[in-house]
């Protein structure tokens, strides 16, 4: 291949910068716009300094590689290209931001999430911006540009950074309260920080587990009786599409009279799956890192002696110890006799569940059914099977934007009548012993944005996420027995107030009866 051109490495590291802005920061400068008046002198400063930050980081960068290797700074640079493509599909197609949450997502969501987000267009973004940028850099042959010059770039451009700042200091408020958004948007650092972040949580999570303070039972169960307590994580399902929210349209035909509870105001404690995770599975509640070291629930009941069964779809989840663990995979496989599942669509989360509960030798028994699929995006309609398609017509394409919003919302909604199903299968299985007292807490991990102002799926930071992200449904079914042996119904036990996910950890260890020094009352929905 004949030798492409030649270019100083400062010269290729200017014009390397001047191509980044210019090619991958529309979605920064249209959100900065958005929140800025154009006639004002002062906003069009805020703009120039949003701009200037991105053109400092980069020269910065690149002139500091620059004197370790020049093969370093072109080995960079595209790598960036083709993170930089790939990161504004996502945010063109989807309208979000590249934040942590999204990066931690990335490797904890499952195989089938993952591959739903893709689309052919992908390759146009990945090739187009990607790709041919990359083998024009590939091509160049930098020459070096002199040391002395190398050394003071970075210097040069810090300080004139500092001296812009000063200067422009009436910007910083505006930029401080808008900054979760412009970051999310800033190509490639939005990606290229919050991958180093990623790699030192993963470390983090290896480290050992510290264990809660001893608890006890505050009762007995009766001989002959098993009491048990599920727990169904529910997947991207908001309030707002079901009927005890409100919602016109009946989502939930099959658990409408079979007594559930609905807890008002419940609401998430982030947009995204993992965050959720910690804060309901732990003691810290809302205050919960993602890589918290504090004993999961399910570990915490189990080394007290009671029986947990974990049945998943989803990946990413926290260290449990479990006395029986099994995927949607291996229960379609390992099924034997009539009704099993021929798909591994969810509902074979409570395939043969009854005989498993069975199994268990004490007579306490938590079974956490972890949804992976449930009302996660953007693939809607292949998350249930054909049969629940209750309404129609559904957006039937990942590229979600391109459908109108009423077909999206069939197919999203279809998702809830399925995974309604599914709790009506559940509550089927715990009705085959009448000797069981059972409880069944629904909550999901989060919401979902449905093109709402433009916006869809879900993991916006807090502080910009839409109600339809935050607000989920929360609901409680309890069995006659369970009912009976308390003293009160499911009903019973709604109060007008805010119902967080920091009740899902103490009001799991009330249904058991847990006295604990873990145990807040504020937060147990069986406290009286």
């Amino acid at each position: 291949m004949r030798a492409g051109p030649t270019l100083g490495t400062l010269q290729f590291i200017f014009l390397f910068t001047l191509f980044n802005l210019l090619v991958f920061h529309w979605p920064l400068v249209r959100a900065a716009k958005g929140h800025l008046d154009l006639s004002l002198t002062q906003d069009w400063l805020a703009l120039g300094s949003v701009l200037f930050l991105q053109i400092v980081l980069m020269v910065v960068v690149l002139a500091l590689v620059s004197l370790v290797s020049r093969r370093a700074v072109k080995a960079l640079a595209m790598l960036f290209v083709i993170g930089n493509a790939l990161a504004l599909y996502f945010i063109n197609t989807y309208n979000v931001i590249i934040d942590g949450i999204i990066i931690y997502n990335v490797f904890a969501t499952n195989t089938k999430t993952t591959m739903d987000l893709l689309h052919p267009a992908i390759a146009a973004y990945a090739l187009g911006l990607g790709v041919l940028p990359a083998l024009v850099i590939w091509r160049i042959r930098l020459v070096p540009s002199r040391l002395a010059l190398r050394l003071a770039t970075p210097v040069a451009a810090l300080v004139f950074a500092a001296g812009w700042g000063f200067a422009t200091s009436s910007t910083w408020l505006w930029i401080d309260r808008h900054w979760a958004q412009l970051a999310g948007l800033s190509l490639p650092w939005n990606y290229a920080v919050n991958l180093g972040l990623q790699a030192r949580i993963a470390h983090e999570a290896r480290q050992p587990q510290t264990e809660l303070p001893p608890a006890r039972f505050t009762r007995d169960v009766p001989d002959g009786r098993k009491e048990i307590v599920v727990l169904v994580l529910g997947e991207a399902a908001r309030a707002a599409n079901y009927p005890a929210y409100g919602y016109g349209r009946d989502t939930t035909p099959h658990t409408r009279d079979l007594g559930f509870a609905a807890f008002p105001r419940a609401t998430s404690c982030t947009t995204f799956t993992l965050g959720s995770l910690a804060c309901m599975l732990t003691n810290e509640g809302s205050a919960a890192p993602v890589n918290t070291r504090f004993e999961p629930l399910g570990s915490y009941l189990h080394r007290h002696g009671v029986d947990v069964i974990w049945r998943t779809k989803s990946s990413g989840e926290p260290r449990t110890t479990a006395t029986l663990r099994e995927s949607v995979a291996e229960i379609v496989a390992t099924c034997t006799g009539t009704g099993c599942p021929t798909t591994q669509h969810e509902e074979a989360l409570a395939q043969g569940l009854a005989d498993r509960i069975r199994a268990m030798p004490s007579d306490r028994v938590l079974v956490v059914l972890h949804q992976g699929d449930g009302s996660h995006g953007p693939a809607y309609s292949s998350q249930y099977p054909p049969e629940f398609e209750v309404f129609s017509p559904v957006c039937a394409t990942v590229k979600i934007a391109e459908c109108s919003q009423q077909d999206l919302i069939n197919a999203y909604d279809n998702t809830i009548v399925y995974t309604d199903y599914i709790l009506s299968r559940v509550i089927a299985e715990l009705g085959t012993d009448p000797t069981w007292d059972s409880a069944l807490l629904f909550v999901s991990d989060h919401g979902e944005s449905l093109g709402e102002h433009g916006v869809y799926l879900h993991g916006l930071p807090n502080s910009l996420a839409p109600a339809y992200q935050r607000d989920i449904p929360f609901k409680l079914w309890l069995s006659p027995g369970f009912a009976a042996s308390r003293g009160v119904t499911a009903q019973d036990l709604v109060r007008d107030r805010d119902h967080p996910h920091d009740f899902v950890f103490h009001s799991v260890l009330g249904a058991f009866g847990v006295e604990s020094p873990m145990l807040k009352p504020e937060f147990n929905l069986f406290a009286r």
